[in-house]
């Protein structure tokens, strides 16, 4: 029994090194308002502990019975953020409140914004970090998993301008449940809307002058959230975004992953409105690649697996964290020099580059493409890493 109880404690002190070995944690004490009764600290990496320009803020929210720590671990956000340079707030969820550590996503009391709950909380924390923090309060996000992900999504829907963008990782749509018996029957893909009817039932969206810009992604074997939350979480952004969408893309074989299919939609300018990615074969995961420029993307866990995709890294380049990456532009020819760049090439022969960044390090180069139509004729999308 001791022997047991020592290893526990080894694995528990391998933890919190690994934890803040770059960086330091520092637990958020007596926030002023917390009506959700959440626990909350934020991690600050070493490169900006004595740092006063300001950087961007991106909000972890983990799944049920899980901790910030676990989830720091398998996305490996925590290299990211020391090497990129941007904080991270780890709000955390209580027993009390939840018994199994679910943020409670059903109750519409902690998901609104005319509510005091837990959203409300994750926002004071966001305050918190804002006034005692260099932050950049035009580059804040947030990423969630399962649990995390229906509240971060709700954290998009009910307070736009606070957030930049956000990712949804295997999570569902805002608002289908009030209780947890409704909350069973949308993980099981049970309960659906239309997207008029997603779009009519948002009170506030004709007053916000804009929404953040979403990625959701989902596995086709989840048995815990059932992937049909993709296909309702897909037409609740659409439904809102409606007026703005103006183009679209589908990629099958994204970035050389035979069983990932990605479509992103773009306003009239071709900016990223919203980014879905849906991964045959992929349960109730979070997607690793075993290695980039920073090492291992994140580690193995009961709730990750290896399948050469860096969701974190996507991620990052999505939220335009990584400054290597390059603002979209339409040119005659591709800036073959990065060596991760993806590519609309239009009916006219120039190009619009949706994204370009230098922190892919395979060797290997690639051209991958789907057709799609533009103006009623076949148009080939190009994704390649060149040497």
């Amino acid at each position: 029994m001791m022997k047991y109880v020592l290893v526990k404690l080894y694995i528990l002190l391998l933890v919190v090194v690994s934890y803040c070995q770059n960086g330091e944690v520092v637990s958020i004490k007596g926030l002023q308002h917390n009506p959700g009764n959440l626990k909350g600290s934020i991690y600050i990496p070493q490169k900006l502990a004595h740092h006063s320009k300001q950087k961007p803020l991106v909000v972890l929210l983990h799944g049920c019975g899980q901790s910030p720590e676990q989830l720091l671990s398998i996305t490996g956000i925590q290299k990211y953020a020391d090497s990129l340079g941007f904080y991270l707030l780890l709000p955390e969820q209580k027993i009390i409140n939840n018994p199994s550590k679910c943020f409670n996503w059903f109750y519409e009391k902690d998901i609104s914004h005319q509510e005091e709950g837990e959203s409300r909380s994750i926002i004071a924390m966001i305050d918190y970090a804002e006034g005692n923090y260099p932050i950049d309060i035009y580059s804040v996000h947030v990423i969630g998993l399962s649990a995390g992900a229906a509240m971060a999504n709700a954290l998009l829907l009910h307070y736009p301008r606070v957030f930049n963008s956000g990712a949804i990782i295997a999570g569902g749509p805002v608002g289908l449940a009030s209780n947890p018996i409704e909350a069973m029957k949308v993980l099981n893909g049970k309960i659906s809307k239309t997207q008029e009817e997603y779009k009519t039932s948002c009170s506030h969206c004709n007053s916000a002058r804009r929404f953040p810009k979403v990625m959701l992604m989902h596995g086709t074997e989840d048995i815990v959230v059932s992937p049909n939350n993709l296909k309702e979480a897909t037409k609740q952004w659409l439904g809102i975004l409606d007026d703005d969408v103006a183009d679209s893309i589908q990629i099958d074989r994204y970035l050389e992953v035979e069983q990932i299919t990605t479509t992103i939609y773009m306003d009239s300018l071709d900016h990223e409105l919203l980014k879905t990615v849906r991964i045959k074969g992929l349960g109730h995961k979070y997607p690793q690649a075993r290695g980039d420029c920073y090492g291992k993307s994140g580690e193995d866990g009961l709730h990750a697996t290896e399948i050469g995709y860096n969701l974190t890294l996507d991620i990052i380049h999505y939220f335009g964290l990584d400054k290597s990456r390059k603002s979209p532009n339409r040119k005659q020819e591709p800036d073959w020099e990065h060596k991760y760049v993806s590519l609309k090439r239009y009916c006219d022969g120039t190009y619009y580059e949706l994204e370009t960044s230098t922190d892919t390090c395979n060797s290997k180069r690639f051209v991958n493409y789907t057709i799609s139509q533009l103006n009623g004729c076949a148009v080939s999308d190009y994704f390649y890493i060149n040497k």
